[in-house]
């Protein structure tokens, strides 16, 4: 049998009054014949941390304990976490503004918008009393100055014969496929028609073309090693927790039979 993930938030200032209520409601919606893959699944809890979180943190201490498999709640027979939680934390306001930063990689940039925000997500910039709601690049905003770099190899034994070119949303350009002649009188002819090819592809792309009966390859690779990128960075307002506040709710996490 194998188990799943679960987060439930149960409200109550008493973590076993509130425990016990998510678990019979657990229960009672899907069942007590065991092996749910939900809290009901459970027994017992143990409080992972003493002072009340805003649920956002709490639900992201919780998924980081899971994903390094704390021992207090790797067990799916075992108990359940709880982080205690204080939700007047309100955090309604949000700042949002542009981020610029270059990004290099002699291997190639991925050409994805996701993929890119991604790797600028690390550099963005701390903004007091806020935390880092979402970091986006519009998928019709162009990064600016690309950098590429152009390989091209012969490799035997390979049949294909196409030409791709194949590009993401920041590079404003989205795929094709074309066919190449493969009448080529020699294997250089053929290397100068990828070569050229490559070259003039205004994105990341790859050639490929197979000489006839020769059964060799010649692939031209254009890769984005370094680009600069501007994402749309979305704050949120954090509001102060109070010292000594008591929790108004609890988050139970953990592993369950399924």
């Amino acid at each position: 049998m194998g188990a799943y993930d679960f987060q439930n938030v149960a409200t109550g200032t008493d973590p076993q009054q509130a425990f016990d209520e998510v678990v019979s409601a657990s229960r009672y919606e899907h069942g007590h014949g065991g092996y749910t893959g939900v809290i009901g699944e459970k027994n017992s809890f143990i409080i992972v941390a003493t002072t009340p979180m805003s649920l956002d943190d709490a639900e992201q201490l919780a998924s980081k304990l899971m994903d390094q498999g704390d021992p207090r709640i790797a067990d799916k027979w075992g108990p359940a976490g709880a982080i205690p939680v204080y939700s007047a934390d309100v955090r309604d306001a949000t700042v949002v503004t542009e981020f610029t930063a270059k990004l290099s990689d002699a291997t190639g940039l991925p050409t994805e918008a996701w993929q890119l925000a991604k790797l600028v997500t690390p550099k963005v910039r701390p903004l007091a009393g806020h935390v880092v709601q979402s970091v986006e690049l519009p998928r019709d905003r162009a990064v600016a100055d690309p950098r590429f770099k152009t390989t091209v190899q012969t490799v035997k034994g390979d049949s294909r014969i196409d030409y791709r070119v194949s590009g993401g949303g920041p590079v404003d350009y989205f795929g094709q496929v074309t066919a190449v002649p493969a009448d080529f009188a020699t294997l250089a002819s053929a290397r100068a028609e990828v070569t050229r090819r490559v070259t003039d592809c205004p994105v990341p792309c790859e050639v490929v073309v197979t000489p006839i009966p020769r059964h060799t390859t010649v692939r031209g690779v254009k890769k984005m090693v370094a680009a600069t990128v501007t994402v749309t960075v979305t704050y949120r307002a954090v509001a102060a927790i109070p010292a000594g506040a008591t929790p108004d709710a609890w988050l139970f996490f953990g592993f369950a039979s399924s």
